[in-house]
């Protein structure tokens, strides 16, 4: 069986990250890519993917009719009115 070395070609940002490998001889044997994972600065969620994480956390708490209320209320923020109202939403 060959020994592995990991050589210095790792890069770390955010969640992502390159590895190469080399066995003694210097041969290059193995390449690993990830990418960031979801919802991180490389890799930033949609609007329609926070809501849906928004509901699946809320809902349980709150009941599905207030959590999805909650996040059309936070989503229209700016034309939502006095912010004392959405007390009444988060309130479980």
């Amino acid at each position: 069986m060959k020994s592995f070395l990991v050589v210095a070609a790792l890069f770390v940002a955010v969640a992502s990250v390159a590895a190469q490998a080399a066995d003694v001889t210097g041969k290059w044997v193995l390449t690993v890519q990830t990418s960031a994972g979801g919802g991180t600065p490389g890799n930033p969620m949609t609007a329609d993917e926070v809501a849906a994480k928004a509901l699946d956390l809320m809902a349980p708490i709150l009941g599905d009719g207030r959590a999805k209320e909650l996040i059309a209320a936070v989503y229209g923020l700016d034309t939502f009115g006095p912010v004392s109202g959405l007390r009444r939403l988060v309130q479980a």
